[in-house]
């Protein structure tokens, strides 16, 4: 038995699907040592599960077939979707299972919808109760398989937006005490920038020089970029880099723009389109074509670069790009499905534009970078963004702490099937009682 003074025994378990369900587990770890106590008031382990299945699944849906995103979005909001994948999925669940004994945690906090399935099969099969939470960092209303009921129903939800929480209290059957409203925390050496911009909108011009200095030194395709003309930087994420190509493609082939501007493009782990890209550019001194980075270097290119032209926006880039004021932000391309609600998030709150036509998202970079006069919304981007960057980051760090208190005062007793307090009771579908089993 634990004793009743140990500290809590979180276990933090994410799928290898991409850098950002790292970067949020990584959040939540950090937001545990923010807290009352900090790290020491808790026991905290980490599970990460070496199933790359649904990897090579994303993998093929970005480079092959971008049309299946959006079907498995539109699936993961039927209530068969999750009973199947948590049967389909051995290996997952062999790595899980064993993680479950050896770990023996208290509380598990998932950063993949499948991977609290299959603690919660775990849970049923192995016997000792242990609190299982998902963690949704995405902007819009979850689909089925982030917040489910009936069997499949979880002991608690985090998520990082306002609208996003009251979303799922409206849908029901989550009770407030089980829906955490969170703040992100980026990785260190974003922090670390976020702390020397103060609340300043740029770094000081001669601070940028010695940035770009550091970096030349450890990337040498940086060498050829002039601190005195602006700076694009092209992101993606770990996969999506290569859906501004159309941007690039004008961009390089219009001389007159591109002889008054820097590009840097981090292609992250798309080989395909960083060794396709490198050979376009070959002889561009002031183009720079990058794999993958390490987060010191992507902190320090963001807060060096003037405007940034994504590809894809995940919470954990986003989170990052405000910390270090890179922007407005230039959204050209979403993940279908998951980043549907992205761009109106991000006009909503006047962080930048999305901007799906490559000709108008070339008129846009001219403006954000002061080579044509603004219009009136770029105008009021370029005034406003800084600001809104710094004070939804300051939110978030005001909410981080709380994560702790929201894990110890989860409820004990299993999870809840009543729609409402008060409420008819949900049947538990037998499909799912017996995938459970």
């Amino acid at each position: 038995m634990t004793p009743a003074n140990a500290p809590l025994r979180v276990l933090f378990a994410s799928l290898p699907v991409g850098g950002g369900h790292r970067a949020l587990s990584d959040s939540l770890i950090a937001s545990l040592g923010a807290g009352p106590g900090g790290e020491a008031a808790y026991d905290i382990r980490r599970f990460d599960s070496q199933d790359t299945k649904l990897r090579g699944i994303y993998e093929f849906c970005v480079h092959r077939a971008p049309w299946l995103q959006r079907l498995q979005y539109i699936l993961s909001d039927q209530p068969f979707t999750l009973p199947i994948l948590a049967s389909t999925n051995p290996q997952l669940e062999a790595e899980v299972f064993e993680a479950f004994e050896r770990e023996r945690p208290q509380v598990v906090v998932a950063t993949h919808f499948l991977v609290a399935a299959m603690f919660l099969k775990a849970r049923r099969r192995l016997g000792p109760h242990v609190r299982v939470v998902n963690a949704i960092p995405d902007y819009g209303p979850p689909t089925t398989v982030f917040a489910p009921r009936g069997a499949w129903h979880l002991d608690g939800l985090i998520v990082m937006e306002p609208r996003v929480r009251e979303r799922v209290l409206s849908a029901r059957p989550y009770t407030p005490e089980r829906v955490h409203l969170g703040g992100f925390l980026p990785r260190a050496p974003f922090v670390e920038v976020g702390a020397e911009l103060g609340a300043g909108a740029r770094l000081p011009e001669a601070r940028r020089h010695a940035l770009l200095e550091v970096l030349r030194a450890e990337h040498p395709a940086l060498g050829g970029m002039d601190p005195s003309r602006p700076t694009l930087l092209f992101l993606g994420g770990s996969a999506w880099t290569g859906k501004t190509r159309p941007v690039l493609e004008r961009l390089l082939s219009t001389p007159a723009l591109l002889e008054r501007l820097n590009l840097v493009v981090v292609c992250g782990q798309d080989a395909h389109f960083h060794a396709a890209l490198k050979a376009r550019a070959a002889g561009l001194p002031r183009v720079a074509v990058l794999g993958f980075v390490e987060p010191r270097v992507l902190a320090r290119l963001m807060a060096f670069a003037d405007v940034p032209v994504l590809g894809s926006l995940a919470p954990a880039s986003l989170h990052e790009l405000m910390e270090t004021r890179c922007g407005p932000l230039l959204l050209f391309h979403v993940i279908p499905g998951s980043e549907d609600t992205h761009p109106d998030y991000i006009r909503e709150q006047e962080l930048g534009l999305y901007e799906p036509r490559p000709a108008a998202m070339v008129e846009r970079i001219a403006e954000a970078t002061g080579l044509v006069p603004p219009s009136e919304r770029m105008r009021r981007l370029l005034a406003v963004a800084p600001e809104r960057m710094r004070a939804l980051r300051a939110d978030n760090r005001e909410r981080a702490p709380r994560l702790g208190a929201f894990l110890q005062s989860l409820p004990r007793d299993a999870a809840p099937r009543a729609l409402a307090a008060g409420g008819p009771s949900e049947p538990e579908p037998e499909p799912e009682r017996a995938a459970l089993s």
